[in-house]
Order: C-alpha cells, then sequence, then structure tokens
C-alpha cells in the first residue's frame, strides 16, 4: 500500500525480469519435459538445480512432495506415503514439481524453504533400478547389445525410466522413443527384430527403426472422449475437444504427430467416423505393414480390416486385427477403433 492508503499499480508493484525487458523471452521455456532434465538437454533454468529453486516459488504441495517422497527415498521418515497423487488441472506445475524432485533426489540440497536437509540424499546415492535395469544387466553379461524401443514419451514415462536405467551399460544399451504407440510401436519392433536376425550391427539396427519412425502412422477414433479426459493424458487436446464434443455431439479422429496425440478431424457420427477413418489410411498408400486396434469392437475392426485390404489391394491375412492392450483400453475407452499402418520406402 502507498502512503496514502491507495494499492499501488502492477506497474508499481513488480519489476519485469531482464529478459523480459531485453525482449528475449522465450515462450518454449515454460515447455518444461522431465526427460530433458533427464538426458541433460533443458533449458538451464530447469537443468541448473540452483537456478531452477531459485526461480521457484515453495509452494505448500511441493514441500509436501518433497518431504514425503525423500524421507521414503532416503528411510529417514520410512512411514512416509508411498504413493503420491498430484492433482492439479493442465498447466498446473505437476512437471515443475517433478523436476524439481529429480534434482533434490539427485542430491542437491534445495534449502529450508523447500525441503529438511537431512532428507536429501547424498549425491550419487540414489540411481535407478528396477525391469529395465535387471533386464539390460542380464542381456549383456550375456555378450547381447541393447535395442530397446519404447511407447512415445509424449504420453509415457517409459522412455525415461528405460533411458536413465541404460546410463549403466554405456553403448551397450541403446533406448529409443518410438514416438508411437500400440501397433506403431510393434512395426518399429518388428523391424528391429528383423535387422537382427540379418546380424545387423546395434547401429544399424536403429537406423532401420529410425527410418520405419518416420514412416509409420496412427489414426484412432474415438466414440467418447471421456475415458481419455479422466486418464489425463492428452491435456492439451481437452480444453478445445470436450466443448466441441459436448455441444456438437461428434466424434474425434486424433492422431499421432511427433508422438504427441493431435486433433485430426471430426465427424457427425461414429460410423462416418469409420468411413473417414478408412479413407484417410487410403491416402497413405502403397502400404508395407497394415494394423486395425481397436477396444471391445473386433466386429468394427473387422470391418475396418477388410475394407483398407480392398481400397489399398493389401492382403487382407497380413493385416494384424488385435484388441489393444489395457493401459491404452483404459484411456481410449469401449469402441475405439484405430489404424496403424508404415508406408512403403521410397
Amino acid at each position: 500500500m502507498k502512503a496514502n492508503g491507495y494499492m499501488r499499480t502492477v506497474f508499481d508493484a513488480c519489476e519485469p525480469r531482464p529478459e523480459v525487458l531485453k525482449g528475449e523471452l522465450r515462450e518454449d521455456i515454460f515447455a518444461a519435459r522431465l526427460s530433458d532434465v533427464i538426458r541433460n538437454k533443458a533449458d538451464p533454468v530447469y537443468q541448473d538445480p540452483a537456478t531452477f529453486f531459485d526461480n521457484t516459488y515453495p509452494t505448500q504441495g511441493l514441500k509436501n512432495l518433497l518431504g514425503e517422497a525423500l524421507g521414503r527415498l532416503t528411510g529417514v521418515r520410512p512411514a512416509n506415503n508411498a504413493v503420491i497423487r498430484l492433482e492439479t488441472a493442465f498447466g498446473g506445475g505437476k512437471t515443475h514439481n517433478l523436476i524439481g524432485l529429480y534434482h533434490a533426489a539427485r542430491g542437491y540440497a534445495p534449502g529450508a524453504a523447500f525441503a529438511d536437509g537431512a532428507l536429501v540424499p547424498a549425491a550419487g546415492a540414489v540411481r535407478v533400478v528396477g525391469v529395465f535395469e535387471e533386464v539390460f544387466a542380464r542381456l549383456v553379461e550375456a555378450g547381447h547389445a541393447v535395442l530397446c524401443p519404447t511407447i512415445t514419451s509424449k504420453h509415457s514415462g517409459t522412455f525415461n525410466s528405460a533411458w536413465a536405467a541404460a546410463q549403466r551399460f554405456g553403448e551397450r544399451v541403446r533406448v529409443m522413443d518410438t514416438l508411437s504407440l500400440s501397433l506403431g510401436q510393434g512395426f518399429q519392433v518388428l523391424a528391429a527384430a528383423e535387422a537382427a536376425t540379418k546380424g545387423l550391427s546395434l547401429d544399424e539396427v536403429a537406423g532401420v527403426v529410425e527410418q520405419v519412425r518416420e514412416r509409420t502412422h496412427v489414426l484412432i477414433l474415438l466414440d467418447t472422449i471421456e475415458y481419455i479426459r479422466r486418464g489425463g493424458r492428452a491435456d492439451s487436446l481437452m480444453p478445445v475437444l470436450g466443448r466441441i464434443t459436448k455441444l456438437l455431439k461428434i466424434k474425434p479422429i486424433l492422431r499421432l504427430v511427433d508422438g504427441q496425440l493431435s486433433m485430426h478431424s471430426l465427424v457427425r457420427s461414429y460410423e462416418r467416423g469409420l468411413v473417414q477413418l478408412q479413407q484417410e489410411v487410403a491416402r497413405l498408400k502403397p502400404v508395407e505393414r497394415l494394423g486395425v486396434l481397436h477396444v471391445r469392437n473386433p466386429e468394427g475392426a473387422d470391418r475396418t480390416a477388410r475394407a483398407l485390404a480392398e481400397m489399398l489391394d493389401f492382403p487382407l491375412e497380413e493385416i494384424v486385427v488385435a484388441e489393444t492392450g489395457p493401459a491404452l483400453s483404459t484411456h481410449g475407452g469401449p469402441h475405439v477403433v484405430g489404424v496403424a499402418v508404415c508406408q512403403r520406402a521410397g
């Protein structure tokens, strides 16, 4: 407050950061990714722990997360919660909190405003363990080189976990982000296996996978957005998608673009959606591999496979038709039909 009792304006009370005054502020700096921090590719404001915490306000939620997780991790407070549920809206700070926890778990003491120093482990005391490391170790000890193609990192933390576990093994283990999912990921795994059986080196096999990744497309027709909304894995889509589908009662067709689920088109009915899905895939011919995935909708998947076989002049018996796994089924909901296609090279 000013001396005369009037509230100060925002221009009087706040001083913009230097990069704002210099016109050097980049919007992409706000797009924090934990995977970039883990791989030492993030902007310094996220990569450097001192800079990160200097620019972070110690909210009660962040302090609770650090206290519970670090206490449990170090064993100083073994009774702390083993599972912590983070509930925030899109842009509410989940990734920011996880980056803070990552830095603290690696031994950086952020100060009393954030966490009790006794809870911060010594640098290097915490390392990644689990299934990935166990499998990598077994294969490397047997004399193998390992290629691990994971589900897209844009919607899953699997790549981060595998990449971190692989660091112990140097160049003997390579983790690749398929930027895809379900059969789209499967096509890349099949290509890797075929290349490996031909005796290609790890670098050569990885090169084959990269080429297949560039030619692979996944389109998905949803009957409802309720399940993907609950799952929280496509928050960037929901503001627009929710309003449109609620008002117009239409069905969305999604497409993976650089590993990210994006809106491809909207249709007036589910049946029209199946037809448009087939038409969109037909534009990608000639194709090398083709698959139809579904959730509790074998009839719709079979119709789609038969239509595509005729439209693309592709052998019906070579089209993979399968129900997707429990994770994707949970996020997509019943009656989903999707198509994964790998275009022919050249």
